[in-house]
């Protein structure tokens, strides 16, 4: 499963934001998204910006089996019919680990540097739409 790249993004700054690591270097709690968004594109990321890169996890690495199905988180019931299908059987995902409300809203200026940096990872996303 892949997220669209700026709700992924958001979910890490609400998941770093909640209060039981408020003061750590891994916190989001004293920032906006924008400054957490800014911070990822930027050269070396704080700690707090240190969430990887869907796209480049996707990647097959050398001598290794490639991704053969791959879906929108944003079509989780593709993904459900899908593992019926596979595994003969009635799964269900239960919503857990939500991380907190906030605003998640990006400049014009910031998203259109954020799809150009992580072109990779939009591309990614859309492929993987059915």
């Amino acid at each position: 499963m892949v997220r669209e790249p700026i709700d992924w993004l958001g979910s890490w700054y609400r998941y770093r934001a909640r209060p039981q690591i408020v003061g750590q270097p891994s916190s989001t709690a004293h920032l906006s998204f924008e400054e957490f968004v800014l911070a990822y594109l930027g050269g070396t990321r704080p700690e707090f910006a240190k969430v990887g890169d869907q796209a480049r996890f996707a990647m097959a690495k050398e001598n290794t089996d490639q991704i053969t199905h791959l879906f929108q988180y944003e079509q989780m019931d593709l993904f459900i019919d899908f593992l019926n299908d596979r595994l003969g059987t009635s799964i269900v995902l239960p919503r857990v680990n939500v991380s907190p409300l906030a605003s998640v809203e990006l400049s014009g200026a910031t998203k259109a540097k954020l799809h150009k940096k992580c072109a990779d990872q939009f591309d990614l996303w859309t492929s993987a739409r059915r």
